[in-house]
């Protein structure tokens, strides 16, 4: 580790990963064999699943968990932030599905997964990742999403034809509004702090985002 470079943020904004750059040569792979890059991925993974959802906060792992009782200015116990990047993967297109949720304004529980179907709009991909939100955060969770479209959709009745194929969600979604279990909010772009692991920010931008969320240096 002496030897490594220091970064601010994960992957510059322009960096696009796909299959098309793994090795396609014998010369290539035999290059690859002698970097251990599925034990280096495996050992970021272990990290980013039990404390790190800025994991491509390289700098260095000086960041730590504070959690601090917020009622009393006003704050909520327990909220969740969702986001999704539309049609993200650039070899198959599926979405990319991010939710983080915190604790007195502490990050607690992250997931960032590629979506299982093709989403065919925005609204549905931001759709199926409010719905694996509202799933993980039963019960009397505030959740935080920055489309006035999903929050239209959850919580009225109007049926739209071209929503059709995300019925069920919005049903399972609805009744868990009226159940009172969840509530749903507006939320600008700029202060969802699950975009952070939904695609490549700038460097303030990210910061930002661990500020929302609490990642302090210890």
């Amino acid at each position: 580790m002496r030897d490594v470079m220091a970064v601010a943020t994960p992957l510059a904004e322009h960096f696009k990963l796909s299959i098309e750059q793994m090795s396609k040569t014998d010369q290539e792979r035999k290059e690859m064999s002698s970097i251990p890059y599925a034990n280096i991925i495996g050992s970021i993974m272990y990290i980013m699943i039990y404390t790190r959802p800025d994991v491509s906060h390289a700098r260095a792992l000086n960041v730590g968990l504070h959690f601090e009782n917020k009622e009393r200015s006003g704050g909520h116990i327990l909220e969740g932030y969702c986001d999704s990047d539309y049609a993200a993967n650039i070899d198959n297109r599926k979405a990319q599905s991010r939710y983080i949720f915190t604790l007195y304004g502490t990050a607690i529980s992250w997931k960032s997964d590629l979506q299982s179907v093709v989403a065919l709009s925005t609204t549905e991909a931001e759709f199926i990742s409010l719905t694996e939100v509202v799933k993980e955060g039963l019960y009397n969770v505030i959740i935080k999403c920055d489309s006035n479209s999903v929050i239209c959709l959850a919580e009225h009745q109007t049926f739209y034809e071209r929503s059709k194929h995300i019925n069920f969600r919005r049903h399972f979604i609805r009744d868990e509004i009226q159940e009172e279990r969840v509530r749903i909010v507006k939320v600008s772009t700029e202060d969802n702090a699950a975009g952070m692991l939904t695609k490549a920010l700038p460097t303030f931008k990210f910061r930002y985002c661990l500020e929302l969320v609490d990642l302090v240096g210890c």
